[in-house]
């Protein structure tokens, strides 16, 4: 049972979880609730989770899953196990992307492939996703993942490192004007240092 604490995260979602989690399961010996978000609840209802997470019942299994585990209260995080997830290797995600591509034909090169992979931000679902928008003909793959520059953003290292501020803020205000997504244009910043050429 998966429960979305970024929309359900008062305590009264929670109470009725608490009431849900008493109820043996019809089949097997186990319930396992996952709590996405879990950092999202509110001061109140991480305590009234708390209650329950202090004494489970025997046939319910708890996961919390967030990015931001330090925003969870020390009482929570001290009665849970930690499972620490990587960010995936761009290579991974180029491999799982290529195999997509092979299996449902469609038409995309091997740079496109890997611009989309550096672009996820080592996420499997965010590269799956750009990859469908792309095939569907939905977003213009440069703009979508912030490479329609490629060719400058050696240029904008140098001038990040020669201190010329102006003119590399105005490189990120042409990024903006030319309908680049503010969060993937940031991500082939990102990416990009490689092909920069920087002074020795």
């Amino acid at each position: 049972i998966e429960i979305d604490a970024a929309s359900n995260r008062g305590i009264d979602d929670i109470r009725n979880l608490r009431e849900k989690v008493r109820l043996a399961p019809a089949h097997g010996k186990f319930k396992i609730y996952i709590i996405d978000e879990a950092h999202m609840l509110t001061q109140e209802a991480a305590n009234a989770l708390l209650k329950t997470l202090e004494e489970p019942p025997a046939h319910a299994i708890f996961i919390l899953a967030t990015t931001e585990p330090q925003k969870l209260p020390d009482t929570i995080r001290s009665r849970c196990q930690r499972f620490p997830f990587e960010r995936a290797p761009i290579s991974k995600i180029a491999e799982k992307l290529s195999e997509i591509v092979k299996k449902e034909n469609i038409k995309i090169s091997a740079e496109q492939i890997s611009q989309i992979a550096k672009a996820a931000g080592g996420g499997f679902r965010d590269a799956e996703t750009l990859l469908e928008q792309v095939a569907a003909g939905a977003q213009d793959l440069e703009k979508l993942v912030g490479f329609s520059r490629l060719g400058e953003l050696g240029d904008f290292f140098n001038d990040v490192i020669a201190g010329d501020t102006k003119k590399a803020l105005h490189f990120v205000a042409d990024l903006s004007e030319a309908g680049v997504e503010s969060k993937r244009g940031w991500e082939a910043i990102w990416w990009m240092p490689e092909k920069s050429s920087f002074p020795s």
